[in-house]
């Protein structure tokens, strides 16, 4: 179309006669030159049956950068050429043509309009112009003084005339070709902008290749050959695929919305047909984007740009995907990273920026790609992080026109998208990345690197000035308030004395962060017992009680995180008068802080510890919370303790008598029955007391037993002074219940108090005395039993237990200890496994616990 245009004008047609090459991306320009040369200087050679001959026409052809300003040139008539004017005038009428010009050349100064009209009318047949690369020739010749002026000046005053000659003329054309930019122009910018405005029309100014072409042009520069087919076919399609899924999950679509991205999916696979393997995204950038740069070089510089790219992906790219979009540019290879800085300029100012956001180990976005990889590992081969990132970064170099810089997030996203790769995980790293880089900045809807640090770099350097104990402190109080209303909860203890005892309620032992589930199961195990056997340096009772909420590492750090960037905001908030922030961002970022440390106590326990009641001693379950879903830390922890039967909030009166052999023993102490509840694990694990005071609610209502609070112990047992205050088949209310000072008796013990005194226990060796107070009543032993008035104070216990009946052994052991001043105790014990005992376990839970209590046993196995 080019050639047709300037041939028409040679032949006498209407069109532009002064026409400016632009430096396209993919190049051209020089060979366009060279085929208009061709095409008018040896027409009969060149076979283009729909291209107008002219016949003969006198070409003028230049490579203006090659012409040397100082000593021009010497003819093989023995003319010596001087500037540029002669050098024209020479090529488009020898001799004669020079003549013209003669005086001008030799004196290096620009001729005048009339001089180059004559030029182009003597001439006699079709004349054109090329010239090649003029911006440097003027460059050049700025240096040449001529009387009071340079020669570059006067070459700027030739150019203009003869433009305007060449526009007066009847069959003369001019097509002349500069840098596109002035990086490329050696920074000569007034030069430049001068020499572009030679060409006052748009419609004059043209690129040899666009559009479509110049994707063409850069596959054949850079690759022997593209592969099969086919394979681009099948890429093309998945990421087509990709591109409409991610259009639609925007949502809110209409079904005209549906159609049109129906349409630009299919419009999307051909343009990667026409780019691959390179995505159409990147190319756009590069092209309409850099283009704008004053250091954009648009053909040698973008081609090494690219050949760069693919270099460093083929020699040690990973987790290659079938396309290289902006994403995939791999900036941490050195020679990717030279071509990128020399395109787009700032290499000093934005290497500091590559090191802390983009490339190294330690980078913030290679931070993202591990987190969002620990979430789902199948991702970690996207980097997505880094792939959100790169691409803002090369977003961040130039604009469209009439845009401000940076991208959009659909621009990105698309850009960024994969197949495998959903927008949903794009836009979480994004604002992943948006808390966590120094330098990626968020305005006006668009995303862009820059020098300047973003609040992330003011909120970082005040966490550096934080000290670690401080933080926790703060969590603390953070957990402290998440737990106000947590009734047994026991936050962060020190040492074991701060876990009381005799406490009739469930406690949560919320440990500090030291316990985290890093540590090793074995001695974390070891640990929990020495908790739950000692309060302080005595031997604690009340193990029935306890339970502990381990944290979990990763949710330690991030609540830590949290509270760090929690403190460091309301820090920046308090000098927010010395730093040029966004005060609505810094009250947002303190809002999140707020929430993620927040929502970091729901989280921040993620196993509970607990004894439970195995053979003769007891053993730790571990119980998950991840997929707990209550909105409250301390109701997770109780709702799987619930659900899994660990913990009761109630106990029934029938379960109550089976548990303390009220039956048998007729009486029992209400505080014994609290401490067996709280103490033993082969009693239900209660949440509190009142499970006990609602169960003796219950049980005297439901006449399954008695209970009293008006009693004492006489010489012959439990004595009743008054039958009125024995309750038994009556609606009790909760606070006439005394846990300290009550008794439970048996049904059939407490009618006989009722009705018929006495009713006799089996289990008190006291004598029964003479007479009794009217109306009171004595429970004593059967008279079988009853020992005389001269009995022993020594009393001796010989018994034979198996497995299933040890507690109730122990129990009977408990009272007997109680009731007596002096106790020696011998135990022996054989103890058989089906399986082989563990020698390190026997040392741990059987001698080791003898030993600190200085008791002289003789242990072994046999």
């Amino acid at each position: 179309a080019l050639i047709n245009d300037v041939l028409k004008v040679l032949g006498g047609g209407a069109g532009d006669r002064v026409l400016q090459l632009r430096t396209p991306f993919g190049g051209g320009k020089t060979h366009t030159l060279i085929a208009l040369y061709h095409v008018t200087k040896n027409r009969a050679q060149v076979a283009l049956d729909d291209l107008p001959d002219l016949g003969q026409c006198a070409v003028a052809a230049v490579q203006c950068e090659r012409f040397r300003v100082r000593q021009g040139r010497l003819t093989d008539d023995g003319i010596h050429i001087h500037t540029l004017w002669g050098e024209i005038a020479y090529q488009l009428g020898g001799t004669a043509g020079y003549d013209i010009v003669r005086d001008d050349d030799e004196h290096m100064t620009a001729p005048g309009g009339e001089a180059l009209t004559q030029l182009l009318r003597e001439i006699g047949k079709p004349a054109l112009i090329l010239l090649d690369e003029v911006l440097n020739h003027v460059e050049a010749a700025q240096t040449v003084i001529v009387g009071e002026s340079t020669l570059g000046r006067q070459l700027m005053i030739f150019l203009k005339s003869l433009t305007e000659a060449v526009s007066g003329s009847r069959n003369a054309a001019m097509v002349y070709s500069l840098q596109a930019s002035i990086r490329e122009g050696l920074g000569a910018e007034s030069l430049l902008t001068t020499l572009d405005h030679l060409v006052s029309r748009v419609d004059a100014k043209r690129e040899p290749v666009s559009g479509s072409e110049v994707m063409r042009v850069v596959q054949r520069r850079l690759f022997k050959a593209l592969g099969d087919e086919s394979a681009a076919r099948q890429v093309a399609a998945a990421y087509a695929e990709s591109f409409r899924k991610a259009r639609q999950a925007a949502g809110g679509l209409s079904n005209d919305d549906q159609h049109q991205i129906a349409q630009d999916a299919e419009r999307f696979a051909e343009r990667v047909m026409e780019s691959y393997p390179f995505h159409p995204d990147l190319l756009d950038l590069m092209y309409h984007r850099w283009g704008t740069l004053a250091s954009y070089q648009r053909t040698r510089g973008a081609l090494q740009f690219l050949a760069s790219v693919v270099y460093d992906l083929w020699e040690r790219g990973r987790d290659l995907q079938p396309l290289i979009g902006a994403g995939d540019v791999p900036l941490e290879g050195e020679n990717t990273r030279n071509a990128f800085f020399t395109q787009v300029g700032e290499r000093e100012n934005y290497t500091s920026v590559l090191n802390a956001d983009l490339i190294g180990m330690d980078a913030r976005a290679a931070r993202v790609d591990r987190r969002i990889a620990s979430d789902s590992p199948a991702l970690q081969r996207f980097r997505v992080g880094t792939r959100l990132a790169t691409g803002a970064m090369l977003y961040s170099f130039g604009s469209r026109e009439g845009e401000d810089r940076g991208v959009l997030e659909s621009d990105l996203i698309q850009a960024a998208t994969v197949p495998g790769l959903d927008r949903m995980i794009l836009t979480t790293a994004l604002n992943d990345l948006r808390s966590e880089t120094l330098h990626l900045h968020y305005t006006g809807r668009r995303y862009r690197f820059d020098i300047q640090p973003n609040l992330n770099k003011l909120i970082d350097e005040e966490i550096r000035k934080l000290e670690g104990g401080e933080v926790e402190n703060r969590v603390r109080k953070m957990l402290e308030a998440a737990l106000t209303n947590a009734r047994g909860a026991v936050i962060w203890p020190e040492h074991t004395g701060m876990v009381n005892d005799h406490v009739p309620m469930l406690q949560v032992v919320y440990l500090p962060f030291e316990w985290d589930a890093g540590s090793d199961e074995t001695a974390l195990r070891s640990k929990l017992t020495q908790w739950l056997e000692y309060a302080g340096n005595s031997r604690r009772d009340y193990k029935n009680s306890l339970v502990f909420a381990l944290p979990g590492y990763m949710a330690r750090d991030n609540s830590l995180n949290a509270a760090r960037e929690l403190m460091a905001v309301e820090a920046l908030t308090r000098q927010v008068k010395n730093y040029n922030v966004d005060q609505q961002e810094l009250k947002a970022r303190f809002n999140a802080a707020k929430d993620r440390l927040e929502r970091g106590m729901l989280s921040l326990y993620d196993r509970i510890a607990l004894p439970i009641a195995e053979q003769t001693m007891y053993s730790w379950r571990i119980i998950e919370l991840q997929s707990r879903n209550e909105t409250s830390l301390h109701d997770r922890v109780m709702g799987a303790l619930r659900d899994g039967k660990q913990v009761f909030d109630s106990v029934t009166p029938d379960k109550l008598i089976a548990l303390t052999s009220l039956n048998e023993s007729q009486v029992i102490k209400t505080a014994d029955i609290t401490n067996w509840f709280f103490s033993f694990f082969n009693f239900t694990r209660l949440t509190s007391a009142d499970a006990v005071v609602n169960a003796v609610q219950r049980g005297v209502q439901d006449e399954k037993f008695g209970y009293s609070s008006v009693w004492q112990v006489g010489e012959n047992g439990f004595q009743f002074p008054n039958r009125e205050y024995v309750y038994l088949k009556r609606s009790l209310r909760i606070d006439e219940i005394d846990l300290d000072g009550g008794v439970l008796l048996s049904a059939d013990a407490a009618r006989e108090v009722t009705y018929v005194p006495p009713v006799v226990a089996t289990f008190t060796p006291a004598p029964i005395p003479d007479q009794v107070d009217e109306g009171s009543t004595t429970i004593a032993p059967p008279s079988a039993s009853v020992p005389t008035a001269q009995s022993k104070k020594r009393y001796r216990l010989v018994a034979t237990a198996d497995k299933a009946r040890i507690f109730k052994v122990m129990r009977a052991v408990q009272n007997l200890v109680d009731k007596s001043d002096r106790v020696t105790m011998h135990i022996e014990i054989t103890a058989e496994s089906n399986t082989q005992l563990d020698p390190v376990w026997l040392r741990n839970a059987v001698e080791e616990p003898l030993d600190e209590a200085d008791v002289d046993a003789q242990t072994g196995l046999e």
